[in-house]
């Protein structure tokens, strides 16, 4: 019988000296407990309130879902790793972790996507907009099974295809917006896309500043983890 074992992962972890493991500690169970409060408030206020039962809220309150699972995923195990500075993981926990984070990811990239086609619609084509963001296309937009978005992940097109659609939707956005005559008209629209696009200018420049960086070196792996640690 083969009894051979498969060896587990190293982490090397946010800082190396033990000192600062009690206070990043606590600085991070603190903003992981305020990330689950912030999006359970979120997604109760919605459910409780019916003048946000629309497209808009609707894709929020997706997000916010996402975003506490996607959180989830690292948070809990960098914790432990914080307090008991174990600083390993398992070949299948890793595995699993990483399915897992590349899952919730591929969700966040493709809601801030349907949310970019939902103010496309609501500002480019405003008389149709009920007849266009009804319930089910709205259920549509949403239905990922997680398989399917790891092909897609695999074959590259995820990353670029939601990007993409984006940059469209705001160029389509920012057309409409130029002709509308009045200056408060202007800002009205601009206002309802405000939230949406700093999510995506926060999710999409932290992705390329922690993959599209040149390789760490010993002297530069203390300075890359910062941008890792906003992703």
């Amino acid at each position: 019988m083969n009894c051979s074992r498969t060896p587990d992962f190293v982490l090397a972890g946010l800082s190396r000296g033990p000192g600062n493991r009690p206070v990043l500690f606590g600085v991070f169970l603190v903003l992981y407990l305020v990330s689950l409060l912030g999006n359970a408030l979120l997604l109760l206020a919605i459910g409780a309130d019916v003048r946000l039962h629309t497209p808009m809220y609707f894709f929020l309150s997706q997000l916010s879902l996402v975003d506490l699972c996607f959180t989830s995923t690292t948070a809990p195990k960098m914790l432990e790793d914080l307090r008991t500075s174990h600083g390993s993981i398992s070949f299948s926990g890793c595995l699993s972790q990483l399915y897992f984070f590349a899952v919730f990811a591929d969700m966040d990239n493709l809601l801030l996507t349907a949310m970019a086609i939902d103010r496309y619609a609501s500002i480019c084509h405003p008389l149709h907009y009920p007849l266009l963001m009804t319930p089910c296309r709205c259920g549509l937009l949403v239905d990922t099974h997680p398989n399917e978005i790891l092909m897609m992940l695999l074959t590259g097109l995820l990353g670029i295809g939601p990007l993409l659609c984006i940059i469209s939707s705001y160029t389509h956005i920012f057309q409409a917006v130029a002709r509308v005559p009045s200056a408060q008209g202007k800002k009205k629209a601009l206002a309802t896309c405000s939230s949406h696009l700093s999510m995506v200018i926060l999710f999409y420049s932290t992705v390329f500043a922690t993959y599209l960086k040149p390789p760490s070196t010993s002297r530069s792996i203390d300075r890359y983890n910062g941008k890792d640690l906003h992703y």
